[in-house]
């Protein structure tokens, strides 16, 4: 397994995520995950559209609050950071699944877990680790989601997405799907 890092400074989204596909591409061309953050002024839909482009086989994004760090970065002090998180693990079997909440966060976020371990090729299985990420508001309740699936002995991280000034401008996405009161749960 290896991890990788790569991050941008660029206020154009699109800009943000051509750079860190060109470092992407040259170092790990096919990764096993990616998780995105990106600070909240990045349009969910348009983080969405770039991480569809890139060749990952499970992909899972959120916006933070004023942006994000990397072990070359402090994004923190920029407008606009983005970073990725890429792991390649041609050994491993990853999955994400995005589910928006509309009335029953612990149906949507069990529904998430199904979805992942399926996307993972491992409908039924116990994961070894759970990547979580929740629009703030119903935290224990996407918990007990998971824990519904997978049981209560297997890791959970992960946490709330955020946005600059908690007025909701925050967002979760995989490559697939974006939505600002949603969960994304990765395996």
């Amino acid at each position: 397994m290896r991890i990788f890092t790569f991050d941008s400074t660029k206020s154009d989204t699109s800009e943000a995520f051509a750079e860190m596909r060109v470092q992407l591409d040259e170092q790990c061309p096919v990764p096993s995950f990616v998780f995105a953050a990106t600070n909240s002024v990045h349009d969910a839909e348009t983080v969405r559209q770039e991480l569809a482009q890139l060749s990952a086989h499970s992909v899972h994004a959120a916006s933070s609050c004023l942006g994000t760090m990397t072990n070359a970065a402090d994004l923190t002090q920029n407008d606009f950071g983005v970073a990725i998180f890429a792991i390649d693990d041609p050994a491993g079997d990853y999955g994400s699944g995005f589910q928006a909440i509309e009335t029953d966060a612990r149906a949507a976020a069990a529904q998430a877990t199904r979805d992942a371990l399926r996307s993972a090729d491992r409908a039924g299985e116990i994961p070894n680790v759970v990547w979580v990420t929740a629009t703030p508001g119903q935290e224990e309740a996407i918990l007990n989601g998971i824990e519904d699936v997978i049981g209560g002995d297997v890791p959970i991280i992960g946490g709330s997405a955020a946005d600059n000034s908690v007025n909701g401008d925050w967002y979760v996405a995989t490559s697939e799907m974006s939505g600002q009161t949603a969960v994304v749960v990765s395996v």
